[in-house]
């Protein structure tokens, strides 16, 4: 078997090369976005006119008579074709001298082999100005209509008209097709048949979304100077040191070094789907940090953005033209230098630092884990999976820029302690932001801007970076955390000064670990500046506060909210109260909605002088009458406070209360408790009726009315369940 072949060796080895009729159409011509993005990087493979392999052709070989001999490929039919239009362009524009090209010919369909054979022997038509070269075969007088029905005459006829254009745009350059080679397998000469081959080709398995993605990069790959970030992948590999450029250090690396490092969190037995998550996930951050993307609504609709959080590697393909917004276009005619190398460099980059901490850190888990987070919690796992979180993306990529991650190979301890650090801290900031792609944007800007910080100030850790008041943060993402996070800075970095001073990283992460805490732990301070533990307590007697007054397996008796909201002292709430059942809903009460609250309270006791609405909700009935979704606090109805709970507004529902002076109403209570009235919609042990409309009995002598106390202030006699007449408040 010879090691290479062109179609021009195959032509004249076999008198007859017949693709069979159990092959499909010509794909490669077909007008579908995929066939044209294959079409459109094979072409400008060959019209570079650099040596191009095209793998393996298999096929199998027949006997003609008179001693002649019939190559049928059985793989590979599509690139034969390809090439047999490439020789018959340049054949008819006097461009190639080659014989033989009437042998190749098409079985699968007689029209297909009818069109073969009229196109090779007749004339070439002459082409009118705005006339594509398809139209003008078409017109000819041996151009059978019927042919136009038949997809490969179809496909044949779009890839002419490809071919002629890169032909016009190189009109003294047509590629040199001896360039062209492939291996090629005559399964006759191996004693195979051709049941072997169908057995290797039953999976049907195009290129990956990967494999296509790389081919295209590989393409547009610039031959610049080497980047230096491959030098921690060069520590013991001699081969990577001898390549020249980058354009060499790509293709090395990713064939082997980024390839194996993708192998642990392989699927399917394919390393691909974890790879190409990693540059998408990449290329977003890149895309948010370039283009200046705002963490709003506009920034959540950016076309581009979506398309790369969209990535799941589980694509059968992606049109290569997503990716020339954001990769040079080197190499492609048309768009010559409408990018620059950076996004490239600044990919390799990011698999370089990858690659680089997965080599020298063992335990990578423990390192990028929450400290709230679960023992078997993976990060790398979880951002490489399919569909990871929009914290797990943004978390992923803090790793991936970590400053440190460049000393790991030099100082592993050291450097291990400043990820460690890093990564915390970007989880407190992360965690505090709702599940969404904003909070991917606003992170995005937050890593890139402190990563440069600190590496402009020689990768001081990040403690001693944040504690420097003259290193300014512009990004606005999660502020009031950021700010957070400096303080406590601050506080350790007095610590480690003094340990009489300040409070030590052990009691801070002790804090952090809390579940209703999760990293935001101002409320066991006096105040947002985290200057003193509040009442001068330790942190861990406030951490152990809450844990008393919040018992996971217990949340039903709403103890936590009762307490709170006994402290709290404005005469409305600021913001709607959610008094649901849940883990998140307790954090947001404690970190934001009740800090203060939370601050005011030494001992898990109610504020005994505590008046209006907050008395009620401290009161145990009433939250014990809560649906399971919870109720909200808030302001509505022209300044009113309402009640309600949050699956419905079912007013005649025990629970649902208005709280306003109609119902913060001492007069019937009062009455009530004179036994002057009957009313089952009294709330135990405070002045609060539950209800739209109250409904009461009055007694008078020997007569009883059943009556309503309306939001409108009036009193309504009820006869039937009707309202029959307006009373006066003065005249109960």
């Amino acid at each position: 078997m010879n090691d290479k072949y062109t179609f021009k060796d195959l032509l004249k080895k076999y008198n007859k090369i017949s693709i069979p009729k159990i092959q499909r159409d010509y794909a490669q011509g077909r007008k579908e976005e995929k066939a044209k993005d294959i079409r459109e990087n094979l072409l400008n493979n060959i019209f570079s006119n650099e040596v191009q392999s095209l793998d393996f052709i298999f096929g199998t070989v027949c006997d003609l008579p008179n001693n002649s001999k019939a190559f049928i490929p059985l793989d590979g039919q599509q690139r034969l074709t390809t090439l047999f239009l490439l020789y018959l362009y340049g054949i008819k524009n006097d461009k190639l001298k080659i014989n033989g090209l009437s042998n190749f010919t098409y079985e699968t369909r007689k029209a297909a082999s009818d069109f073969c054979k009229a196109i090779v022997d007749n004339e070439w038509p002459t082409l009118d100005d705005n006339m594509t070269l398809s139209k003008a075969i078409v017109k000819q007088k041996w151009f059978m209509n019927y042919w136009l029905n038949d997809p490969t005459v179809e496909g044949m006829l779009t890839m002419l008209d490809a071919i002629h254009e890169k032909a016009t745009n190189n009109e003294k350059n047509y590629p040199n097709l001896d360039n062209i080679t492939f291996r090629f397998f005559d399964m006759n000469e191996h004693n195979l048949s051709d049941n072997l081959y169908i057995k290797m080709n039953s999976r049907g398995k195009p290129l990956t979304t990967f494999e296509n993605l790389k081919a295209s990069i590989d393409r547009i790959l610039p031959d610049t100077t080497r980047v230096d970030s491959f030098k921690w992948l060069e520590i013991d590999d001699v081969a990577l040191k001898s390549k020249k450029n980058f354009r060499e250090q790509w293709m090395y690396c990713i064939d082997r070094k980024w390839t194996d490092m993708f192998w642990s969190y392989k699927e399917n037995y394919l390393s691909d789907p974890p790879f190409m998550r990693f540059i998408a996930n990449i290329l977003s951050a890149y895309w948010i940090n370039k283009e200046s993307i705002q963490a709003n609504d506009d920034g959540e609709k950016n076309k581009l953005l979506r398309f790369f959080l969209g990535i799941t590697g589980k694509e059968d393909y992606l049109s290569f033209d997503n990716f020339r917004e954001i990769l040079p276009t080197t190499g492609l005619e048309k768009e010559e230098g409408k990018h620059d190398n950076e996004t490239l460099k600044f990919l390799a980059d990011c698999l370089n630092s990858f690659y680089l901490i997965l080599k020298f850190e063992d335990n990578l888990a423990e390192i990028c884990r929450p400290s709230w987070g679960e023992p078997d919690y993976d990060l790398i796992k979880r951002a490489l999976q399919i569909n990871p979180s929009y914290k797990e993306r943004a978390m992923f990529y803090a790793l991936i820029k970590c400053p440190y991650i460049s000393e790991i190979s030099s100082n592993k301890d050291e450097a291990k302690q400043k990820i460690k650090q890093w990564m915390r801290v970007f989880w407190n900031i992360v965690e505090q932001e709702q599940e969404r792609i904003r909070n991917f944007i606003g992170a995005a800007h937050l890593v890139n801007e402190i990563s440069r910080g600190i590496i402009n100030k020689n990768n001081k850790d990040i403690y001693e970076w944040l504690s420097d008041e003259q290193n300014t943060i512009i990004s606005g993402f999660m502020k009031n955390q950021v700010e957070e996070e400096r303080a406590k800075a601050k506080q350790i970095q007095r610590n480690k000064e003094n340990s009489n001073t300040g409070f030590s990283e052990d009691d801070i992460v002790y804090a952090e670990r809390h579940p209703l805490l999760k990293g935001c732990i101002s409320s066991v301070f006096e105040n947002d500046k985290c200057e003193n533990v509040s009442f001068g307590k330790r942190i861990s007697d406030r951490v152990d506060l809450l844990n008393d007054l919040w018992n996971k397996d217990n949340e039903k008796d709403y103890s936590l909210v009762k307490v709170l909201i006994s402290w709290y002292d404005k005469e409305k709430p600021e913001s709607k109260l959610y008094l649901k059942k849940n883990l998140e809903n307790w954090k947001i009460l404690v970190t934001d909605k009740l800090k203060d609250c939370f601050r005011k309270n030494e001992n898990n006791t109610f504020n005994q002088i505590c008046q209006g609405w907050e008395s009620m909700i401290a009161n145990t009935q009433l939250i014990d009458n809560s649906r399971d979704d919870g109720k909200i606090i808030g302001v509505y109805w022209n300044g009113k406070i309402i009640l309600w709970a949050t699956g419905g507004c079912t007013w005649n529902a025990n629970g649902n209360v208005i709280l306003d002076k109609m119902h913060n109403n001492c007069i019937l209570s009062e009455l009530l408790e004179n036994k002057t009235i009957e009313c089952i919609q009294k709330i135990p042990n405070c002045p609060f009726f539950a209800g739209l409309d109250i409904n009461f009995k009055y007694f008078r002598g020997n007569k009883c009315f059943e009556l309503q106390w309306n939001t409108d202030g009036h009193v309504y006699l009820i006869e039937n369940n009707e309202r029959k007449k307006n009373f006066s408040v003065e005249g109960i």
